[in-house]
């Protein structure tokens, strides 16, 4: 995935037009409360109110010199609905209305001058993982702005990539010190944590009778799945 991905450096102009200008103008020209009733009525445009992200605490984060990059699903099956036929099974279908945003979308931010990515067979989310491993690389840090919990397992503070994961009520920046605090494990522990509770919003079965409480008292104890299955025989499990 990494072969061809790169940061594309932003100077100093851009990230003034970009952090100022554009915002306003965004509020003219995209904000559904200000749009007019002709592009209202052909397409909804909640999705395009990029000053929003200073409530997110976004913009707050850039300087002069930062690097950005959006990435964006494609409608189509990954690899690990190669691996398991029924991942994401029985969710429901994107809203027409926002599916009809993405392609405006990918267009405005063309024209301020992000880099888009997108892949097909890879989630948006793979490509944000690739992008802050590559950043690590190049000794950055590297905040990735989400609203799915999976990616907080990507936390590496001696890498210096931390989340701020969108939701509903406001963003929060998440270290491994903020990730222990709220899950009790370590944000590497992420993918055996879900192995053995689960992911229902993916349709991905855990191991009968264990939730997230047990999930967390085993690897806190054991330190990894596999370790648990070495220990398996322990009158604990």
């Amino acid at each position: 995935v990494s072969s061809n991905l790169s940061f594309i450096p932003a100077d100093t102009t851009k990230w003034h037009y970009i952090s100022t200008a554009t915002i306003e103008a965004n509020g003219w020209q995209f904000d559904s409360a200000r749009t007019s009733e002709s592009l209202r009525s052909r397409i909804e445009t909640n999705a395009y109110d990029l000053h929003r992200l200073d409530g997110a605490g976004l913009v707050s984060l850039i300087n002069p010199g930062d690097k950005i990059v959006f990435a964006f699903d494609v409608h189509a099956p990954t690899f690990r609905h190669e691996f398991y036929k029924e991942y994401k099974a029985g969710r429901h279908a994107t809203p027409q209305e926002l599916i009809d945003q993405f392609p405006v979308m990918k267009e405005l931010l063309g024209y301020l001058g992000y880099p888009v990515i997108a892949i097909e067979g890879w989630e948006a989310d793979d490509i944000l993982g690739t992008l802050a491993k590559m950043a690590e690389d190049e000794a950055y840090e590297a905040y990735i702005l989400t609203g799915d919990r999976d990616a907080l397992q990507l936390i590496d503070d001696p890498g210096q990539t931390r989340i701020l994961l969108a939701t509903n009520q406001d963003t929060v920046i998440f270290d491994t010190a903020a990730f222990m605090e709220k899950y009790g494990v370590r944000p590497d522990q992420v993918p055996d944590l879900k192995g053995l509770m689960g992911d229902s919003s993916d349709n991905i079965p855990g191991v009968t009778g264990v939730g997230q409480k047990t999930a967390t008292e085993l690897l806190l104890k054991f330190g990894s799945l596999d370790s648990i299955y070495e220990n398996i025989d322990d009158e604990t499990i």
